[in-house]
C-alpha cells in the first residue's frame, strides 16, 4: 500500500493491489504452537489480506514472540475456514495480515 498526494480536500488516498471489502466477521487468531488463541474481528478483507481488530498488544502471547512478519492462523467462524497469514503491520488495537495460503476447511476440536 502506498499513499498518494493529498486531494484538494486534504484527504490522503490509498492505492492497493486489490480491492478491500468492509466486513464484520468474528474470528480467532492462533499463534506459535496454535494453542494460544485470541478472539478478534475481521473488519475488511481483500484477495490478498485483511485488517483485524480486537488485537491488543498486552494480550499477545509474549513467549510466542509474535511480531510483524510472524505467521499466525486466522480462523473465520462464520465460514468454518482458516488461512495461514503473515502479520505485516500492527498497532495496539489492530493489525494487518497477508494471506500466505489458500483458505481451508477448519477442522478444529
Amino acid at each position: 500500500m502506498s499513499l498518494t498526494a493529498p486531494t484538494p480536500t486534504g484527504a490522503l488516498t490509498q492505492r492497493r493491489r486489490s480491492f478491500r471489502q468492509k466486513v464484520k466477521l468474528p474470528a480467532e487468531m492462533s499463534f506459535g504452537d496454535r494453542t494460544r488463541r485470541l478472539r478478534v474481528r475481521v473488519v475488511d478483507m481483500s484477495a490478498t489480506g485483511a485488517r483485524v481488530t480486537g488485537w491488543c498488544e498486552r494480550e499477545m502471547p509474549r513467549t510466542a514472540g509474535v511480531l510483524a512478519s510472524d505467521r499466525i492462523a486466522l480462523y473465520l467462524d462464520s465460514h468454518g475456514t482458516h488461512v495461514e497469514c503473515q502479520i505485516v503491520w500492527h498497532t495496539n488495537e489492530e493489525c494487518g495480515v497477508r494471506f500466505c495460503s489458500p483458505f481451508r476447511h477448519a477442522a478444529r476440536a
